[in-house]
């Protein structure tokens, strides 16, 4: 499946927490239109291979360092496109695999 973000930046030789993303939210596919993993697709309750939307949400890689602070990784529970917004049974794998030898910080 899907690897939603490869972050491989690392912060400059003595600048702390410089690899960074702020306010951001990865919406790992489903609850939109056009994704076909909507209420009609993905009803709540079903197991449909069709509505495991990505493997990974992101991927720290041991090169990496990063400064995360209200990051969102986020698999769609609520068709958000349709009236009432429904829930649905969307599947990922993971959020947030962290394999860096840092520094890392993960923030609210």
């Amino acid at each position: 499946g899907a690897i939603m973000i490869e972050w491989n930046v690392h912060d400059p030789s003595g600048q702390e927490a410089a690899a960074g993303m702020w306010d951001s939210h990865i919406r790992l596919l489903g609850g939109a239109a056009g994704a076909n993993m909507q209420y009609s697709q993905c009803p709540p309750g079903s197991v449909n291979s069709a509505c495991q939307a990505a493997f990974l949400g992101i991927h720290l890689t041991s090169g990496s360092s990063a400064y995360l602070e209200g990051a969102w990784v986020w698999t769609a529970d609520h068709d958000l496109d349709t009236s009432g917004s429904s829930e649905i049974s969307i599947f990922t794998g993971r959020g947030i695999l962290s394999e860096s030898h840092g520094p890392v910080w993960l923030i609210g």
